[in-house]
């Protein structure tokens, strides 16, 4: 079964096909979160003109939650995905779309975070055409050209490879992997990560 995220109302598949979708929305999510979490280590690692060690990288720099995925990408990338069916055989249009999302998202994210926890985990106020440091132009540009890689590589990769793997092996890392997601999502909205690039902000009340 190759079916695309947004494609068919899920209540059409069988038991066995809405399964494996939700199983292949979860493998999407951690790729595409640990993808971004690697993007983030090799762009500090650039602007930082690799002053740290990658071992001390790896260790303290991360996004909000503490294990090495970044879920911005993920909860991006899955919301570009679902408007693949709409966009997706129009790849200038797509890609437009992809980083007008990921403008939105990525705003909302830094602001709701800095009401949360006083702080910002990114920042764009040196950077050209940017708005209130949370969001610019290049990065919308770079997340377009992402949910173009996720709609028209990622996701038909993972689609023709998941039907290949031991069911009972997918269904024992599926769990394993949701449920580690989700402790360190509840962990870290108790006790964010707040190492390497993160910026405390004073003077401010959160929520």
């Amino acid at each position: 079964m190759s079916r695309d995220i947004a494609k068919v109302n899920i209540t059409d598949f069988s038991v066995t096909e809405r399964k494996l979708h939700i199983q292949k929305i979860i493998i999407l999510f951690i790729v595409m979160s640990v993808i971004g979490y690697s993007w983030e280590i090799a762009a500090f690692c650039l602007l930082t003109d690799f002053q740290y060690p990658l071992g001390e990288l790896i260790k303290n720099y991360h996004g909000v939650l503490h294990g090495p995925w970044v879920p911005i990408y993920g909860f991006g990338g899955l919301a570009m995905l679902s408007l693949k069916p709409a966009f997706g055989k129009r790849p200038l249009t797509f890609f437009a779309v992809c980083a007008a999302v990921s403008a939105v998202i990525e705003y909302f994210s830094s602001w709701a975070l800095e009401k949360m926890f006083n702080a910002r985990w990114w920042d764009y106020s040196d950077y050209p055409m940017q708005l209130n440091g949370r969001i610019c132009l290049i990065n919308c540009l770079l997340f377009g050209i992402a949910g173009c890689f996720a709609a028209y590589l990622l996701e038909p990769v993972v689609s023709r490879f998941l039907p290949r793997i031991s069911g009972r092996f997918l269904d024992i890392m599926c769990f394993a992997l949701a449920v580690i997601f989700i402790i360190d999502f509840i962990a870290s909205m108790i006790e964010p990560n707040m190492g390497l690039g993160v910026m405390r902000l004073e003077g401010q009340d959160g929520i």
